[in-house]
């Protein structure tokens, strides 16, 4: 009985040290319909300075503040707010991408005011809570996300940041570093093509020597 209970005691004191303390220390820079939108800064365990982006309407967090997390990368999503214990369903990874590539917006310098970080923050609200209202872009942001291609961006860059307390209330959840367009590799076809026109041009030249 005392080796099961010090068994337990163990896990779940190793469980607790797996987690980190994220620090939220700036307010977003934007305020849109009411509400602050984009990013915020904080760091993780009192390391380097980094922004995250709320992608929950429905929960409160105040900043600065504290508090444990659990992080998770796309696309195991391990302790996701949005998404089911155990492997994610197609559609709740589909989530976490398409608000990875609307943080890559976000960093556009054509996007840096409050109406496109607002759209596109309340974009992002509205995949996970589709009940978020609509006050102005956010519905054409959300179909630009729904038209892209998830094999063609790379979603190593970023975090999810997920309160360990899930009893309400508990703090919302963020999302770290942004997707990445992925270069299209030139098709081998027109490299074989360029290969041989530059050997016949070498040769007619040669001939013509």
């Amino acid at each position: 009985m005392k080796k099961g209970l010090f068994a337990t005691v163990f896990l779940l004191a190793a469980s607790f040290a797996a987690a980190d303390t994220l620090n939220l220390t700036n307010l977003p820079g934007f305020i849109y319909s009411g509400y602050y939108v984009g990013p915020a800064t904080g760091n993780l365990n009192g390391g380097l300075s980094f922004t995250l982006v709320c992608n929950d309407f429905v929960d409160t967090t105040y900043i600065p503040s504290s508090f444990e997390v659990n992080v998770s990368a796309i696309p195991s999503l391990t302790y996701a707010m949005y998404a089911q214990p155990g492997p994610p369903t197609a559609g709740q990874l589909a989530n976490y991408e398409m608000a990875a590539m609307l943080l890559w917006q976000m960093n556009q310098p054509g996007n840096q005011n409050s109406d496109a970080i607002g759209g596109l923050n309340f974009a992002i609200w509205n995949i996970f809570n589709p009940s978020v209202p609509d006050p102005g872009t956010s519905a054409s942001w959300v179909t630009w996300a729904q038209g892209q291609n998830p094999a063609n961006w790379d979603f190593s860059n970023v975090g999810i940041y997920t309160d360990v307390n899930t009893v309400d209330p508990h703090n919302q959840e963020f999302l770290g570093g942004a997707a990445a367009p992925v270069p299209e590799p030139v098709p081998t076809v027109l490299v074989g093509m360029g290969l041989f026109t530059l050997g016949w041009v070498f040769r007619w030249r040669r001939q013509r020597e």
